[in-house]
């Protein structure tokens, strides 16, 4: 199916499902024992079928039409039939033949009410526009928060697959152009909500946070905008801001190579000023009472030729060069030339994610340097945990999950396993402590100061290591 003909419909479905979604299913908590072995006792429903048996009892058509010799080939609404349980069951189990036990599922004494408020425009279908080569509607460039946003939402659903009765229900409110007040904010139900999932765009979601704040309800923004958690403590942004990431870099630096050679290339910019101190800040402070007679080494590269870096690197040691120049003509300059020393001196280079994009850069030399870089989101094709999530989201909506969809995902499942682990979401007690390892990032949620919201704190850092991208701060 077309993609866009497959969001439009997806749009549809949720207007006309009252922009409602519970979440629950036919799966048994009974089981039986019967020779040694323990199998769920599951009634039929009418229209069910062994596959969506087998995928959601977690087992095989096979094993289940094996324990049920007399099944056939038709499932019989109100039959129960055995269904083999796969794993450990946490409860206890009689072994005497046919004894019948109920497996206790967690406690939930509420129900977890979850708000996602999506941005949503579709176009106007004129059919007397003759317009040759009209550009898709996706591929438009105003328009291509709608498509991340149905990515987003597609993303929740996976995650609320995984849990399974457990009272979370989730509302969705799609909303067009300028009316969020008027048909989402101003909608009496709002104010139940548990938390708000806000997967929009500026200037929408400094709405949403008002909202939020005022009628202090927890609220998640899947990027980054500090601007929202300031004097909001109901507000979290999944996005470390840019200040953040680099204090984050210094701090890995500080930890894996404060007794090497550090070198810090600068300009004239004030941005890399900024930005350098805070690598300064961060990295010198440890040494105060360490008995490290280091110091970071700073050289201006606008102003000092190669001589002068070749002078402060170390014959002996690791070189540990910082650089944070966005000037794509000077950062390919400066690599190529520290290339040249590679064969005489250990050097690791410490740069920005947007050299990746320079089409200049040479990425021979880029692994020659030992490139490290950080960033928000990565995906490590070969854990075996995305790769399980790539081919279910492929199989269930037709196209490889975007990083988009990974954010969905990562939140709903974090928020919803902090319900059932605390049965409330309070940002001021519970979150700070609360870590968790996501398909695109790990959530590490900190409050910079007091009576701000929380902003998640991690980073990855990257290196090429055989021309792959590899994560090094497992």
């Amino acid at each position: 199916m077309n993609k866009i003909f497959y969001f439009i419909f997806l749009f549809l479905i949720l207007i006309i499902a009252g922009n409602s979604f519970a979440q629950g299913t036919a799966h048994s908590d009974s089981v039986k024992v019967i020779n040694g072995k323990e199998y769920y006792i599951h009634k039929v429903q009418k229209g069910e079928t062994l596959s969506e048996l087998a995928k959601d009892y977690h087992t095989t058509i096979k094993e289940i039409t094996e324990a049920n010799p007399k099944l056939g080939k038709n499932l019989k609404a109100g039959k129960n039939i055995d269904i083999p349980v796969k794993g450990r069951i946490e409860k206890t189990v009689e072994t005497a033949k046919d004894t019948v036990k109920t497996k206790p599922s967690k406690p939930t004494n509420s129900i977890m009410n979850v708000a996602l408020i999506m941005h949503i425009n579709f176009p106007v279908i004129n059919e007397g526009d003759t317009t040759p080569d009209k550009p898709v509607f996706f591929d438009q460039k105003e328009n291509a928060n709608t498509n991340s946003s149905l990515e987003f939402y597609e993303g929740v659903l996976s995650a609320l697959d995984s849990f399974k009765n457990v009272g979370i229900h989730l509302h969705v409110y799609p909303f067009a152009d300028d009316s969020l007040e008027s048909s989402v904010l101003s909608n009496p139900e709002m104010k139940k909500m548990n938390l708000i999932i806000a997967d929009v765009f500026a200037p929408y979601i400094e709405k949403v946070a008002s909202y939020a704040k005022v009628n202090k309800i927890p609220m998640i923004y899947p990027f980054s905008n500090v601007a929202l958690i300031e004097d909001n403590p109901y507000a979290a942004i999944l996005s470390p801001s840019l200040n953040t990431q680099y204090k984050q870099m210094a701090k890995f630096i500080s930890d894996h190579y404060r007794f090497d050679n550090i070198i810090l290339l600068h300009t004239h910019s004030p941005k890399e000023k900024e930005i350098d101190s805070i690598y300064s800040d961060v990295i010198e402070k440890p040494w105060a009472n360490s008995g490290n007679k280091h110091t970071v080494k700073n050289i201006n590269i606008s102003e000092n030729e190669l001589d002068a870096i070749k002078k402060s690197l170390d014959t002996t040691g690791e070189n540990i060069i910082i650089v944070n120049t966005q000037d794509e003509a000077l950062a390919v300059d400066l690599i190529n030339k520290l290339n040249t020393f590679r064969a005489d001196y250990d050097i690791t280079l410490i740069g920005i994610q947007r050299w990746e994009n320079y089409e200049t850069l040479d990425i021979d030399y880029l692994q020659n340097l030992d490139f490290h870089w950080f960033t928000t989101t990565f995906i490590n094709q070969d854990d075996s945990l995305e790769k399980v999530f790539s081919d279910n989201f492929f199989n269930k909506y037709h196209y490889e999950p975007t990083i988009y969809s990974l954010k969905g995902f990562d939140i709903m499942k974090y928020f919803g396993n902090a319900f059932l682990k605390f049965h409330e979401i309070k940002f001021d007690t519970k979150l700070e402590d609360y870590k968790m390892k996501g398909m695109s990032t790990t959530f590490e949620f900190k409050k910079t100061n007091e009576g701000n919201g929380l902003e998640n704190q991690y980073i990855h850092i990257v290196k090429y290591n055989d021309f792959q991208v590899r994560k090094v701060n497992e």
